[in-house]
C-alpha cells in the first residue's frame, strides 16, 4: 500500500481520521520519517480547527436571526425586575427568614457586582472590535490573495494539502470575522440592555439590604431586652435558701451585664 492509497485526489482534504490514521501508518513504518509525520500532524491541527470557526460563525448568525425575540425578553426583563423572588423580602417577622433573605441578597449583590464588571471589559472589546475587525478582515484578505496566487504543480501530495487547508482555513475565518462584524450592532445593543438590567438589580438591592440590616438589628435588641427582663425578674425573685435559683439568677444578671453593650 503506498504513502497515498488512504487518501482522495490532492484537490480535496482528507478527513481528520483519515490523516489520523495515516500518522499512525507512518509512525510504524521502518525507518521514521519524521519530517513527513510532522507535516501530517500540521494538516491535522488544521483541519481540527474548521468545525469550531464554523461553530463559531454559527453563533453570531443566531444572534443576528434571534436579535428581535432576544431584545424582546431583555426589555421585559427590565420591566419585571422588582418581581424577581430575591427582592420579595422583609415581609417575616422571624428573624431566621430574614437573615435567609440577607444572606440571598447579599449573594445575588455580589455575583451582579462581577458581572456588571466583566460587562464593563465586554462593553470596551466591543467598541474595540468597531475598528479591529475591518482591519483583520483586510489582513485575512491578502493572505488569502497570496495563498492562490501560489502553484501547486510542483507540490507533493501533502503539501498540496497543507496548502489547500491553510485556504479553507483563512477563508472559514474570514467568514468568521464578516459575520462577527455583520452581528457587531445587535451584539452591542444587547450587551446594552444587560448591563442596564444588572444596575437595575443593585439599584433595587442596595435600599433591600439597608432595609433588611435594620430589620435583624431591631430582631436583635428585642432579644437581648427579653433576656435583660428575664434576669431581672429572676434576680428579684433569688433567695439564700434556694442555692439552685440564687446561682441561675447570678448567671443572668452576668448576661445582662454582657448584653447592655447591645443597647
Amino acid at each position: 500500500m503506498t504513502l497515498a492509497s488512504l487518501f482522495s485526489s490532492a484537490g480535496q482534504l482528507p478527513a481528520p481520521s483519515e490523516i489520523e490514521n495515516k500518522i499512525t501508518q507512518l509512525s510504524s513504518s521502518i525507518p521514521v520519517d519524521q519530517p513527513l509525520i510532522d507535516k501530517y500532524q500540521v494538516l491535522l491541527d488544521i483541519t481540527n480547527q474548521f468545525s469550531t470557526l464554523n461553530e463559531d460563525k454559527t453563533k453570531y448568525q443566531d444572534t443576528i436571526t434571534r436579535y428581535p425575540l432576544l431584545k424582546e425578553k431583555l426589555l421585559e426583563s427590565i420591566v419585571d425586575v422588582e418581581t424577581l423572588k430575591v427582592f420579595q423580602v422583609g415581609k417575616s417577622s422571624d428573624y431566621n427568614d430574614l437573615s435567609q433573605e440577607m444572606s440571598a441578597l447579599q449573594a445575588s449583590v455580589a455575583q451582579w457586582q462581577a458581572a456588571n464588571q466583566t460587562g464593563k471589559e465586554l462593553t470596551e472589546k466591543l467598541i474595540s472590535e468597531k475598528t479591529d475587525l475591518p482591519k483583520q478582515l483586510a489582513e485575512i484578505d491578502q493572505q488569502l490573495e497570496q495563498t492562490t496566487l501560489q502553484s501547486v504543480e510542483a507540490l507533493s501530495e501533502i503539501e498540496s494539502w497543507l496548502l489547500l487547508a491553510s485556504q479553507q482555513k483563512l477563508t472559514l475565518e474570514r467568514q468568521l470575522l464578516d459575520t462577527q462584524l455583520q452581528s457587531l450592532d445587535e451584539r452591542t445593543e444587547l450587551h446594552r440592555l444587560e448591563q442596564q438590567l444588572i444596575t437595575r438589580k443593585l439599584q433595587i438591592a442596595a435600599p433591600l439590604m439597608i432595609t433588611l440590616q435594620n430589620q435583624l438589628t431591631q430582631q436583635e435588641q428585642a432579644s437581648v431586652r427579653l433576656l435583660i427582663n428575664k434576669a431581672r425578674i429572676l434576680s428579684s425573685e433569688a433567695t439564700n435558701s434556694d442555692p439552685t435559683q440564687e446561682k441561675l439568677s447570678d448567671s443572668l444578671v452576668r448576661s445582662q451585664l454582657s448584653l447592655k453593650k447591645y443597647w
